[in-house]
Formats: structure tokens, sequence, C-alpha cells
């Protein structure tokens, strides 16, 4: 029943790629494109990972950052021209979740100092 879980979160997530994002399933040489791989990317990070399709759900936030570019797994983020990457953000949106927003650098509010000359 497990891998049914599984199967059927993936199936959502390449329909929703195909009818939300309007992703291609097949290539104009009618091999498989996008919309197919990005599920098969996605199952790929759960064996690296170790974890289930839905823990990945509930940790996407913390998993993605190691697999963008500055990532410590960017490596496997940057496999088949950042697919593995793209693939994390397009289910991060699917699974619902936002972004987490980068905090802002500090601003120093002190006046810089004028030279007496």
């Amino acid at each position: 029943m497990k891998k049914e879980v599984k199967q059927d979160i993936k199936q959502m997530f390449k329909k929703w790629l195909i009818e939300v994002k309007g992703l291609p399933e097949f290539s104009k040489a009618g091999n498989r494109s996008t919309a197919c791989d990005y599920p098969y990317r996605v199952g790929k990070v759960c064996k690296l990972e170790k974890i289930s399709i839905e823990k990945l759900v509930a940790n996407i936030d913390t998993i993605l950052p190691q697999y963008e570019t500055s990532g410590k797994k960017s490596n496997r983020g940057k496999e088949g021209h950042s697919s593995v990457i793209s693939a994390l953000r397009y289910f991060r949106e699917f699974s619902g979740k936002k972004p987490a927003k980068a905090k802002a650098p500090k601003v120093s509010q002190n006046k810089p100092k004028t030279s007496k000359a």
C-alpha cells in the first residue's frame, strides 16, 4: 500500500505539471519530456535521502536548499541541467509550500564618518 501512495502522489504531481504548469509530457519527437522526468527526479531524491515522498512534502523547505547552487548536495542538484533543483522547486509549489523568504542583510543606520580636510 505504501508504494501505491507514492505512485499516487507522483501521478498527481505529473498531472499538475501538465495541467497547471503547462509542462510538456512528450517532446516533439515523441519522447517522454519534463512532466515525466520531474516525478522521477523527486523519487530519486527520496531514495537518496532515504525518506518517503510524504516526508519529502513535510521537509521540503529543509531538503531543497541542500540541492540548490550553494547547498552541500549541489552536485546532485545540478544533474541533468539542474533538473533535480527544478523538480524540487516545482514539487514544493505542488505541495502547497511557499518558498522561504531570504533574510535581508542588516543595513547600518549609522552615518559614515566624514574626514576633516
